[in-house]
């Protein structure tokens, strides 16, 4: 997975109303914007991603693992 095709995906999430949640999940990633985060992060970040545009959000410590 590209920080293309991240990028893209959390663009889309944005434009339906999640830019404030985006931005908080970047952040949560240990980045303070998408380029810099790490992309073994990625997958973690589309997931939540996703969970938030179904309503579903998990607690924010759903990334302790493999975080520094």
């Amino acid at each position: 997975m590209s920080l293309e095709d991240v990028r893209g995906v959390l663009a889309q999430f944005s434009a339906q109303g999640h830019t404030v949640k985006v931005r908080e999940l970047i952040v949560e990633a240990g980045a303070e914007r998408l380029s810099a985060v790490d992309p073994a992060k990625f997958s973690w970040l589309l997931e939540q991603a996703r969970e938030i545009a179904d309503g579903a959000v998990r607690p924010r410590s759903t990334l302790s693992v493999g975080c520094s």
